[in-house]
């Protein structure tokens, strides 16, 4: 097994990008805010072979959350690829397996620089049948065909013993990660032309927005007009009695009751005629559209003289 111990190692902390001429280096943020890790060496393993890249990780807390990417991916079958992590603790998770590009008869078509970021949280694993392209997904073990060659998973010595990266959940991510590729068949090639980024305990995205408030609900309307009589007869008029009068809603409908009898629709000005001479009550009470009706109407008395 080969160790890429040379290369260029950036470390990136709240947007920040730190450089070393050395892999093997230790970072101590100001704060313990996410931060992630590069190590920018290229993995290109031989057929039936395996190498690693190692990232140093110092002065951080106990892992929340981890991702990991895979820079400029190329290979010619990636099937070929057993892609793994390894945290200080020696828990190893398995990122990439097995995972073919197309199930055409030729089984894989070529990749190329392709970005595939390794994060629990990701909506799928690399989906089976569909060409490998660039994206975020979850950690995928895809059993390709014995058609295309698929013996089982060897790891080359490098076996995973979890399946999915919140098993660094709690541990201690001080110390070396390292990043193994192992190309598990013959005939193929391919690398990880800019190596690989570790991050660390980055924040869970927030939750959505609330959705915007809707109409308002439709309010019963329970509250009754208030009616007011605002004409009443004269003694003047015995031949032609007027009485006018409104509603505080505008539509509503009317039921007068004259001298005690039974109530009748009206509308204003109601007319009456011929009255006999004395004196005469008049009660009005106006109902809305909603149906409610003044419980205490309006009410008015008057006097007609026998003088015509």
């Amino acid at each position: 097994m080969r160790d890429l111990n040379k290369g260029r190692f950036r470390a990136t902390v709240g947007g920040s990008t730190i450089l070393a001429g050395l892999l093997i280096a230790a970072l101590v943020p100001t704060t313990a805010a996410a931060i992630s890790f590069t190590n920018a060496t290229t993995l290109a393993p031989a057929d039936h072979a395996v190498v690693s890249s190692t990232i140093n990780v110092a002065g951080q807390p106990a892992v929340t959350d981890v991702n990991v990417t895979l820079n400029q991916l190329g290979h010619t079958f990636p099937a070929d690829l057993d892609v793994l992590v390894e945290g200080p603790t020696g828990v190893r998770v398995l990122l990439m397996s097995d995972v073919p590009s197309d199930l055409s008869p030729a089984c894989d078509v070529d990749v190329a620089n392709l970005v595939l970021i390794f994060d629990d949280a990701a909506a799928s694993g690399i989906p089976l049948g569909a060409a490998l392209a660039s994206g975020t997904y979850k950690p995928t073990n895809n059993d390709v065909p014995v058609a295309c060659g698929d013996v089982g998973d060897t790891f080359l010595g490098v076996a995973p013993t979890a399946t999915t990266l919140s098993a660094f959940n709690g541990t201690d991510p001080n110390g070396n990660w390292k990043l193994y590729v192992a190309d598990d068949a013959m005939n193929d090639a391919g690398s990880i032309a800019q190596g690989w980024t570790l991050e660390l305990n980055k924040a869970p995205p927030p939750p959505p927005p609330p959705p915007p408030p809707g109409p308002p609900a439709d309010v019963p309307d329970t509250a009754a007009p208030e009616t007011t009589i605002t004409k009443k007869p004269t003694k003047k008029h015995r031949k032609r009695s007027i009485v006018r009068f409104e509603s505080s809603e505008p539509g509503s409908t009317f039921n007068c009751i004259l001298d005690g009898s039974d109530g009748h629709p009206c509308s204003s000005p109601q007319n009456y005629a011929d009255l006999d001479p004395g004196r005469h009550s008049f009660i009005v009470a106006a109902t809305d559209g909603a149906g409610n009706t003044d419980v205490s109407p309006a009410g008015t008395r008057f006097f007609l003289s026998d003088k015509r």
